[in-house]
């Protein structure tokens, strides 16, 4: 079983919540983290196997029934569990599994909003994402929205979890062909990513690709060039001009410049990439 994350172009935040904000001391507390704990230690592993999953599952679930047992079904912790194994199966695209227990960890964290706001914002997200795996933009839509709304009235306006909102919201908005609504909040998440982590991170790479790719469909040819030009800058100054990560950003290049008839810069960027494609073979 391949243990891996869906092929989003979307640079997402899936809020994993170890522990809710009011945490007391008891003995049932530290039993439940310590469950916790083991449940996210095994998933560090980037080979994850059949085997492994399966003991990532079983974790997952003696979470969620200590919780439940010893927290009660109206709890964050047990709201917590579920949210963490929903992810577990999101990722190995196990959707229908996912679903169900999204959903009731959004239920809970409804009745708990007065005490943590952040949580419900957290929940809704996680299953916008698992919505927007499947395509279904019109039901992640509203979920982001609240999202953001919170999360801009809880935390204000500068903080990771905004950034990571409002990306989603410009791809689903992408997605559904709103080019305008797409293009504000890609740009405003940008802005915002460039303000946290600097110029020169991975994550605004990821972002200007997004943006990159919103310009190339509607034929905004010289703004998606300048997007995908910059993020193989960054690309390169992080990873060095040869690696696999710049492969993408010259075969985008390539093409924009073959639909604006710069054929030898379009043959240049096929080089280039043909060039990374056989160094990698050949590692």
């Amino acid at each position: 079983m391949a243990f891996k994350t869906s092929s989003l172009k979307i640079l997402v935040l899936v809020i994993s919540i170890y522990f809710p904000s009011t945490v007391f001391c008891s003995q049932h507390q530290t039993e439940w983290r310590s469950i916790n704990k083991q449940f996210f230690a095994l998933q560090q592993n980037p080979n994850i196997g059949k085997l492994e999953y399966e003991q990532i599952e079983e974790l997952g679930i003696k979470s969620i029934d200590y919780a439940k047992k010893n927290f009660g079904l109206n709890s964050i912790q047990y709201a917590t569990s579920l949210n963490n194994l929903a992810l577990v199966y999101r990722k190995v695209r196990f959707y229908n599994k996912a679903e169900p227990l999204y959903k009731e960890a959004l239920v809970i964290a409804k009745k708990n909003y007065d005490k943590n706001q952040l949580f419900f914002a957290a929940t809704s997200s996680n299953l916008a994402v698992l919505y927007i795996d499947q395509k279904k933009y019109a039901s992640a839509l509203p979920l982001l929205k609240s999202a953001l709304s919170i999360i801009e009235t809880a935390l204000g306006k500068d903080n990771s979890q905004r950034a990571n909102t409002l990306n989603s919201l410009a791809e689903t908005y992408n997605e559904i062909n709103d080019f305008n609504k797409a293009e504000k909040m890609y740009l405003q998440s940008l802005e915002l990513f460039q303000k946290l982590l600097g110029k020169d991170h991975y994550n605004i790479a990821v972002v200007m690709d997004n943006i990159a790719a919103l310009y190339y469909k509607h034929k905004k040819y010289s703004e998606s060039e300048k997007y995908y030009k910059a993020s193989l800058a960054i690309k390169k100054k992080l990873f060095g001009k040869n690696h696999t990560r710049t492969y993408m950003n010259l075969i985008n290049l390539a093409k924009i410049y073959k639909a604006t008839d710069q054929n030898s810069l379009a043959q240049e960027m096929q080089k280039r990439s043909e060039h990374i494609k056989k160094r990698t073979n050949n590692q």
